[in-house]
């Protein structure tokens, strides 16, 4: 038989299709929202949140007072701000824990930190965490560290003496 003309045969009969929504985004009012809904309504607000989280807040230079660029530090074994200079020791050697200041403490697997930048002045500001800061020693811990430094340069010049 030509497919033209079908016959009543079960196998020729095609059931109902459902009706669809006048609109394709309209649904009916009293069922309650689907799972996939919810999820999408969830993945909205974690991406929202997310947003917020990984945008700093805007910044005035206090320098010359024009918006600044946020943006972040990044560093193979870390960030570290240190005190003074940098010497040939320093570098080599390490500067010491209480005139060091790790800057990266935000991130997890790839840590960095947050810094804002003014083109205008060439200037760069950074957020410090508060529990890091490091304390300037008294005058009189600076006093004992002066003495120690005499006394080991002191040592140092006597085993020249005594290798030379």
């Amino acid at each position: 038989m030509p497919f033209w003309k079908k016959s009543e045969d079960p196998w020729d009969y095609e059931p109902e299709k459902p009706s669809r929504p006048a609109e394709p985004g309209q649904e009916e009012k009293d069922c309650a929202p689907s799972l996939m809904d919810e999820l999408r309504d969830w993945n909205e607000e974690r991406k929202e949140k997310k947003r917020q989280r990984e945008t700093p807040p805007p910044m005035a230079c206090p320098w010359c007072g024009q918006e600044m660029e946020a943006g972040y530090l990044t560093g193979g074994r870390g960030v570290f701000w240190t005190q003074g200079v940098p010497t040939t020791k320093k570098l080599l050697l390490g500067a010491g824990e209480e005139s060091t200041l790790r800057m990266d403490a935000e991130g997890g697997l790839l840590p960095y930190g947050s810094a804002w930048l003014c083109r205008a002045c060439r200037r760069m500001v950074m957020e410090i965490p508060e529990e890091e800061i490091p304390k300037p020693p008294t005058p009189e811990e600076a006093a004992e560290q002066m003495e120690e430094q005499r006394q080991q340069e002191a040592q140092r010049k006597i085993d020249r003496g005594l290798q030379g």
